[in-house]
């Protein structure tokens, strides 16, 4: 493996007929921006992929137009709004990242479904580029709108097409936590509501590892009362009040919402799944009818209270990276591209963040490293199953 600019960013690597750069550009001029990360991934060579990560501070359709405009026609251009962006060791704000993927190794396709479709028609809109792939090894990468849909459904969708055999990754777009709107770049187009698919076949492989670290904090109980974005009872009981026993909140947090303890941040929804929890943030509550604004947590769930500190959070990003080291096996990592959850990034703060990052850059020394912070992380390798919240998913190619 040839390695360039190892201890700075940005950086890329060279290994067989394969290579992956990373840059990051925070010019305020979003055309000036876009070219600069451009041009330091790509480095003059001919990209398969180009990977555009920005906060919602810029003009997206700039974005989306300098890149096609810049890009060969026969690159697949993709990207999203972000909470946060990651380049080498740093994680940043107000950011664009750009991660690009070349080489005869590499074989990339791209589909866009849309959520008024319904999710999983979405799902499987988004998945189609892999038919066209005949790689040995095979992933997919899903970028989804961030604030609507159900995304356990659009799971459903991809791996209907994908079937059992090819891992899923990706995350749901982002707006710096202001929760407005967020935006996902196909090309020289820029999307709400859709699901952009890439599908990445290589002749090495790609391994996922995925870690949150939460902890329970209560048994697990049955959601009693839900309509997929609401949960409404949890045990029977008022999902709110359970919810507040259970974290042991202040007798001012069950009137007030200034109370609640960090709401989604610090306590959280784990449903239990044969592999482990998979993590529902609790973004909201509804004082009146006592319910958590929770979705993609159907009724008949199994849950368990979870709680995340600065601590666990660290230690699901050393699980994450042992995972993937260990599905990696012997190979040489050529790059990994990190969906990190904007929670996450709220509760590490500025030093956090950074031990973060160096934990990464250390199970992978060779390896370059880019992504961004999100509203959901999407990792599957087994089962029908791979929506996630509070959780860092990777993906890492030889």
């Amino acid at each position: 493996m040839h390695l360039e600019n190892a201890s700075n960013t940005p950086a890329y690597a060279t290994a067989g007929t394969r290579w992956m750069g990373v840059g990051n550009s925070a010019l305020n001029d979003s055309a000036e921006a876009t070219r600069d990360a451009v041009s330091q991934a790509v480095a003059g060579r001919q990209p398969k992929l180009v990977l555009l990560f920005c906060s919602s501070s810029y003009d997206i359709a700039t974005i989306a137009r300098t890149a096609q405009a810049d890009i060969p026609d026969n690159t697949v251009i993709a990207g999203c709004s972000t909470s946060g962006e990651i380049c080498g060791r740093e994680a940043r704000q107000n950011s664009l990242v750009a991660i690009a993927l070349g080489g005869e190794g590499f074989t990339v396709r791209s589909n866009v479904g849309y959520h008024h479709a319904g999710p999983r028609l979405a799902g499987r809109e988004a998945a189609q580029g892999l038919l066209a792939i005949e790689s040995p090894y095979k992933v997919l990468m899903l970028l989804s709108d961030g604030l609507v849909g159900l995304r356990t459904e659009l799971v459903r969708g991809a791996y209907g097409v994908a079937g059992a055999a090819v891992p899923l990754i990706g995350g749901c777009a982002a707006d710096d936590m202001k929760l407005e709107k967020t935006f996902q770049i196909h090309g020289g187009e820029v999307l709400s509501e859709a699901v952009v698919g890439i599908a990445i076949g290589s002749n090495a492989p790609m391994a996922i590892g995925k870690g949150h670290g939460c902890q329970r904090i209560s048994e697990p109980v049955v959601v009693t009362e839900s309509d997929g974005t609401w949960i409404y009872r949890l045990n029977d009981e008022p999902a709110l009040d359970y919810f507040l026993n259970a974290v042991k909140a202040p007798a001012e947090a069950y009137h007030s919402h200034e109370a609640m303890p960090h709401a989604g941040l610090e306590n959280m929804l784990g449903l239990l799944r044969s592999g482990g929890e998979e993590i529902r943030a609790t973004v909201g509550a509804d004082y009146e009818k006592r319910s958590l604004l929770c979705g993609d947590v159907p009724k008949g769930t199994l849950v368990s209270i979870m709680h995340s500190s600065y601590d666990s959070i660290l230690v699901g990003t050393h699980q994450a990276c042992q995972d993937a080291r260990l599905a990696l096996g012997d190979h040489e990592p050529l790059g990994v591209i990190a969906f990190d959850c904007a929670a996450r990034f709220s509760l590490l703060g500025e030093t956090g963040r950074k031990s973060e990052m160096s934990i990464i850059a250390d199970a992978f020394p060779q390896a370059v490293l880019g992504g961004w912070y999100t509203y959901g992380e999407f990792a599957r390798v087994k089962g029908s199953r791979g929506f996630h919240n509070a959780t860092l998913a990777l993906l890492v190619l030889a």
